[in-house]
């Protein structure tokens, strides 16, 4: 990180307002706000105009081109902080604010509608997870592709997936899946 100047890595947080800039509306003293990965981007530029700043060329990221969430305070534009609701503890908030946002917007570019079959390869680990719960609450099959009882526990019975193919243990986990999926395979 010193290659970058970078004095605290840490790319995503949570935490209660302290100070505000004077053209800050979104916000108040002690409201409660979450830190995302990027900092800024250009604004300019085709990605930006696109919807698709988080692939600016000339993006900040918070933790590495600019000082991150592990300390006590940090600064964060108001474009790139989020209200987080009364009753949704700092833990779970901050990595809401990159994992769940990351496989969140990749869901919604999926193309996926309810009752389409959503696959994810080792969606027993966080970010895989956060996903089954998610494409769960927009109406989708999930099914996960992982390894292990911690792992089919977790995606199943914490996350909600309708189906665990182990890839250890299948014979054919392509063939698995595709029978899990209606016969057809998952469609996305």
């Amino acid at each position: 990180m010193s290659q970058f100047g970078v004095r605290s890595p840490g790319h995503e947080g949570a935490g209660i307002v302290v100070k505000l800039g004077s053209n800050v509306k979104n916000f108040k003293l002690g409201d409660r706000a979450g830190l995302k990965p990027i900092w800024n981007v250009c604004g300019s530029c085709e990605l930006c105009w696109s919807d698709k700043e988080c692939y600016c060329p000339s993006a900040v990221y918070t933790g590495l081109a600019q000082t991150g969430s592990y300390q006590q305070y940090v600064v964060s534009p108001a474009l790139y902080t989020s209200p987080i609701p009364e009753g949704v503890s700092d833990e779970i908030a901050g990595p809401i604010m990159c994992s769940a946002s990351t496989i969140y917007r990749s869901l919604m570019e999926s193309g996926l509608k309810p009752g389409n079959w959503a696959c994810f390869a080792g969606g027993g680990g966080g970010v895989g997870a956060q996903g089954v719960m998610l494409a769960k609450a927009m109406g989708f099959r999930p099914i996960v592709v992982d390894t292990g009882d911690l792992k089919r526990d977790l995606a199943t019975k914490v996350a909600g997936a309708e189906a665990f193919v182990d890839f250890k243990t299948s014979k054919d986990v392509a063939e698995e899946v595709k029978m899990i999926a209606d016969g057809k395979g998952a469609h996305g």
